[in-house]
């Protein structure tokens, strides 16, 4: 299916509503089990069925419709209808969809590239809708499915089905790491339930494309949890004192009464009822149109809430519910669950726990299925690091997923490991997601001594290390490793980020200490990296008169450009970067910048540096506004 006509896209959504349906159904106490993060109230699933039964019931209205009145129609009908958390930010993914969808030339076929975009605007639209994003959820999946997604669509031809294949991999594979990410489902040793819903809506979305029946309820619950076994070993050994591994435990909920309602008039500012809003709880989301916003907050004031909302039009489906009630609730069916399990199978439709740690295993958990029999072990064990979609240029075709999970048990036999030396969160999760097991704090504002080197070494259960500085002034220390860890160490000299990335993506599961340090440092010789900062004082720089305060930018260690306006100063450090025929621009920007300034450089590169690809990612780095890389 390479891309579809008008009306086979038409009927091709409406597969997905269907399928997507039926899935959430059959899966929503699975995922209410889940339910942890933000409140441990298990009602995930079950509102995102809500939401998408909402959606799909303003699709009916009118079937034959063009595609784009439906995907409209469906993101009116989750707004209208969103329930809880997960619900809204459910809704803003079909908002986001449906966005694309309808800035496409009328009777654009629904190939993967437009599917790709409209998964992108969905993932943006979910983020800009969170005041406070959180990674490890439910945002955190549906990104990561668009990134997999765009990069498969640039495959040529790439197909509809191979970009949903795509996207429905990389959200698996993000939806594992989440329990990493947000300690609290660490320690309740499952995976986020809202990244969860997202997985099995693309799952049944997949089958939907390829026209392949719905799996039966047994052997869809074992596909919908990949991420069970990738919940690490020492989740469950180190759960909180109290606190039981496997779920929802009763839970002190500091804002206790979940408040939504819907806002109609006209002209209703959206930001001011978001300030009005603020500081009546937490879990804030205000979405919408002027004409029509949806409210949800946590609160201990739902009266407070509602009156913030009549200030502004008429309320519609004022819903209040008290979580510490519903905390208690799931979390005695829970323990109600427990003792049915260890007193014999469990009977037939109770809920499944299929991605929660087994308490007090050290292996693999294998749950039982609903029927009684054990499932068969996952494909990663416990304990593994499973990778997020590679960043810059490290795409599906040169990761994939089968290598991905060579890395993973790469590490876990302990034969070969990278240690490498990093700053910013943003850029230790990529390394991390390239399978770089131990991370030392550092870079420009604080090597780290051979002492702490060799320590990270050390920790590693990997009989040989390759180690990463990535900044020339750590090379040294670094280079002092070797003699003294007690295992063999190889110092792949990469002296700054771009050429640790570029070192971490040539790592191969398949190959030994030496080989792999031979491929890593030639993949060195392949990046050029420039940095965009701040001067500190006044100085002189070859031909650059420089002033405290001014903006300035290396390109492989030399000064090409001094400035007030940062966006320049980068523009001008890529065209130094891309003067060698190079075509993939990527950017990683600090923990100064904003993510909507870093949007608006981006846009502003892509109109200025035509033909390159352009690439930005979140580094968290201190110091420099940006890291560049060429390729």
């Amino acid at each position: 299916m390479g891309g579809a006509a008008s009306g086979e896209g038409r009927e091709i959504f409406l597969r997905w509503m269907e399928a997507g349906l039926q899935a959430l159904e059959r899966e929503k106490a699975a995922i209410d089990a889940l339910n942890v993060f933000p409140v441990p109230d298990g009602d995930t699933g079950t509102n995102m069925f809500l939401t998408f039964s909402a959606a799909w019931k303003e699709v009916q209205k009118d079937l034959h419709g063009r595609l784009r009145d439906l995907v409209q129609a469906a993101s009116r009908g989750a707004l209208m209808g969103a329930r809880g958390n997960s619900g809204v930010i459910l809704s803003q993914f079909f908002r986001g969809f449906a966005r694309s969808i309808a800035a496409a030339p009328p009777g654009a076929p629904l190939d993967g590239a437009r599917l790709a975009h409209a998964l992108e605007e969905a993932a943006q639209t979910a983020y800009q809708a969170v005041i406070k994003p959180v990674e490890g959820t439910m945002l955190t999946v549906g990104r990561a499915a668009a990134r997999w997604a765009e990069r498969a669509a640039r495959r040529p031809g790439a197909s509809l089905v191979e970009v949903l294949e795509a996207a429905s991999e990389g959200a698996k594979i993000a939806l594992a790491r989440t329990p990493r990410q947000l300690p609290v489902l660490a320690q309740a040793g499952v995976v986020d339930a809202g990244g969860q819903g997202l997985v099995v809506l693309l799952e049944a979305a997949l089958q939907a494309s390829r026209q392949a029946p719905a799996p039966p309820a047994a052997a869809a619950a074992d596909r919908s949890h990949p991420a069970a076994a990738a919940v690490p070993r020492e989740t469950a050994e180190g759960a909180m004192p109290g606190h039981e591994p496997g779920g929802i435990t009763e839970t002190y909920v500091r804002y206790r009464y979940c408040t939504e309602f819907l806002i109609m008039g006209q002209g209703i500012p959206q930001e001011q009822v978001r300030e009005a809003l603020l500081p009546l709880g937490d879990s804030l989301l205000v979405v919408g149109d002027p004409s029509l916003l949806k409210v949800h907050v946590h609160t201990n004031h739902p009266g407070r809430a509602l009156e913030v909302g009549v200030r502004w039009g008429e309320l519609l489906n004022v819903s209040v519910n008290n979580m510490q009630e519903q905390n208690r609730q799931a979390a005695r069916r829970k323990k109600e669950q427990r003792a049915a399990a260890l007193a014999g199978p469990p009977a037939e439709g109770s809920s499944r726990m299929a991605s929660q740690v087994s308490p007090g295993r050290s292996g693999p958990a294998t749950p039982p299925s609903s029927s009684g029999r054990a499932l068969a072990p996952q494909a990663a064990p416990v304990g593994v690091r499973v990778s997020d979609p590679p960043a810059g240029n490290h795409r599906p075709s040169r990761a994939a997923p089968a290598d991905l999970a060579a890395r993973a048990n790469h590490g876990a036999t302990g034969r070969v490991a990278i240690v490498a030396v990093v700053s910013g969160d943003g850029l230790k999760d990529i390394f991390r997601s390239l399978g770089v097991e131990q991370l030392v704090d550092g870079g420009s504002t604080m090597n780290p001594s051979t002492e702490e080197l060799v320590k990270a070494v050390e920790a590693s259960p990997a009989a040989g290390v390759i180690l990463l500085p990535n900044n020339k002034n750590v090379v040294m220390a670094a280079r002092q490793v070797p003699a003294i860890a007690s295992k063999p160490v190889i110092v792949v000299p990469s002296r700054n980020i771009p050429e640790g990335l570029a070192a971490a993506l040539a790592f191969s599961g398949e190959l030994g200490l030496e080989a792999n340090a031979a491929r890593m440092e030639r993949a060195l010789e392949r990046v050029a990296s420039g940095e965009v900062t701040y001067a500190v004082r006044d100085s002189h720089f070859g031909d650059h008169e420089i002033r405290a305060g001014d903006i300035v930018g290396m390109a492989d260690g030399e000064l090409v450009s001094v400035g007030q306006d940062v966006g320049e100063v980068v523009y001008q450090v890529a065209r130094r970067l891309l003067g060698d025929g190079k075509t993939l621009l990527t950017l990683y920007y600090g923990r100064e910048v904003d993510r909507a300034q870093a949007q608006r450089l981006l846009d502003t590169l892509k109109g200025r540096l035509d033909g390159t690809e352009i690439e930005l990612y979140f580094g968290g780095q201190p110091i420099f506004y940006y890291i560049l890389s060429a390729e």
